[in-house]
Parts: C-alpha cells; sequence; structure tokens
C-alpha cells in the first residue's frame, strides 16, 4: 500500500526552522479540529514507542522525530553525536541511526499508518538526514556514501517502504544566520558535533546537491525547497501552503 500521500517530513540543518515549519502544520491541524498525537512527548515520558492502542482513534496525526527520544535514539543524542570528543565514524553514525530507524517504522509507525487510514505523519528529519550527515562524515564522494548508507538494513527498509510524499527541505543561504539562531535559542541545544559554522555550510550544499535530487527523484516524493531565511511567521506560512497543497489538496 503507498502511504507517501499520508506522510510528510521536513528537514534541513541545524537551526534552519524545521520546528517552526511543524508547528505551524500542528496548529493549522488544529484549527481544523485535528487531533494531535506527539511522539515525542511520549518517547520522553515513557522512555518506549507505544502501542498501537495507546493510539486513541480520533488521533488525526502522529508528529514525530529522528532520531527517536527512546532507547536507540536515546543513545544517539546522548553519546553518538555528542559533542564529547569520541569522534564515532560516519558508518557507525549511520548504523546507529538506522536501526533506531528500522525499529520506529517496522514496530510502530508502519503499523499504525496501515491501521489507521485516515491517520498522517508529520516527521522533523528522516533517512535524508542519513543520507546528508553521515554521508558528511565519511570524508568520500557523495554518491559513493550515500550509497553505503542506503545499503544498511534499517535504511533500505525505510527507503523501500516508507518515504514520504513530501520532503520539505528548509535552506537559508546564509550559514552565518544558522549560528546567530543558535546563540538566540532560548531552549536547550543540544550541543552535537555537527553545529559548528563549517561544518553547517557543507551540510546546506549537501542537501542542495545534484547528487541527493537525483536519488530523490524517481521514488514518488515531491521535493520542496523552502527559503526559511525569512521571518518565523513567514516560514510558517509557507510550510502550511505547502502542507495543504502536497497532503490535503492531492488527496
Amino acid at each position: 500500500m503507498n502511504y507517501k500521500k499520508r506522510h510528510a517530513v521536513f528537514e534541513g540543518v541545524d537551526f534552519c526552522g524545521k520546528g517552526t515549519a511543524i508547528n505551524a502544520i500542528i496548529e493549522f491541524e488544529k484549527s481544523r479540529g485535528t487531533k494531535v498525537f506527539d511522539l515525542d512527548e511520549y518517547q520522553k515520558k515513557h522512555g518506549h514507542n507505544p502501542t498501537l492502542e495507546e493510539i486513541p482513534e480520533e488521533i488525526g496525526l502522529v508528529v514525530y522525530s529522528e532520531p527517536t527520544w527512546c532507547i536507540f535514539g536515546r543513545v544517539i543524542r546522548s553519546e553518538i553525536i555528542a559533542n564529547n570528543k569520541r569522534d564515532y565514524t560516519g558508518l557507525a553514525t549511520a548504523e546507529a541511526y538506522a536501526l533506531d530507524r528500522r525499529v520506529l517504522f517496522e514496530n510502530f509507525l508502519g503499523p499504525l499508518l496501515e491501521n489507521r487510514k485516515d491517520m498522517k505523519l508529520l516527521g522533523s528529519r528522516s533517512l535524508v538526514s542519513s543520507l546528508v550527515y553521515q554521508a558528511h562524515q565519511m570524508k568520500m564522494p557523495s554518491f559513493r556514501a550515500m550509497m553505503n548508507i542506503l545499503k544498511i538494513s534499517g535504511n533500505n527498509f525505510v527507503w523501500t517502504y516508507y518515504l514520504p510524499g513530501l520532503l520539505g527541505i528548509n535552506i537559508v543561504d546564509d550559514t552565518a544566520d544558522l549560528i546567530r539562531r543558535k546563540e538566540l535559542r532560548k531552549e536547550k541545544v543540544d550541543d552535537s558535533i555537527f553545529e559548528d559554522i563549517k561544518t553547517l555550510t557543507e551540510l546546506s550544499k549537501l542537501y542542495k546537491s545534484r547528487v541527493l535530487k537525483e536519488m530523490l527523484k524517481n521514488e514518488e516524493t515531491s521535493v520542496v525547497y523552502i527559503d526559511t531565511s525569512k521571518s518565523v511567521e513567514e516560514t510558517g506560512a509557507e510550510a502550511v501552503k505547502v502542507w495543504k497543497k502536497y497532503l490535503l489538496e492531492s488527496v
């Protein structure tokens, strides 16, 4: 079954406005009367994913993040990508993400999509993040690195069955502005190994690269680039516009 028309993900480098885009869509859906389930909050509270029975039937939108906030995702956040000087390889990092991703989709999100025909998914980050971030870590030609990442079992599983129908890639061309956003953030910053200006600049290039575009071209995924260098209000409005076009009007 094709789940793409019920699944959207927003991508981009750290501090590019993913949260702004997703929060705007959540508020828009709530204004339409949609009941929203925040998977991140559940994972943080309970340390695991819920069962299908714990998701009320009236839920119309499930919001999630990668990595997760439980089990393998917690280890990724606290150890593997933490700025702790332990230098995990790009391949080791990709394998950790792939395992977290497979458990999330095979054991929870996949069955949820199959059993709840009117429910939509809205994600912050996806397999595409691994194709960009871990390809950067591998320090080899990007196409070769991305193909190596796709060969990992969990990644291949998600690529085959659960790529989103909409991939919104947030773009901020002035990467110095990303650092300014980091410094202005009131909430806790992850302090990951990817948050310096040099790395953010290289990652931004990969998100806009021809290699990534070619890989996604034949996958029935609509890739939309969103300029998030504008105000919070403008970024949110653009995200809602894209959401409505690809996940509401196409149904």
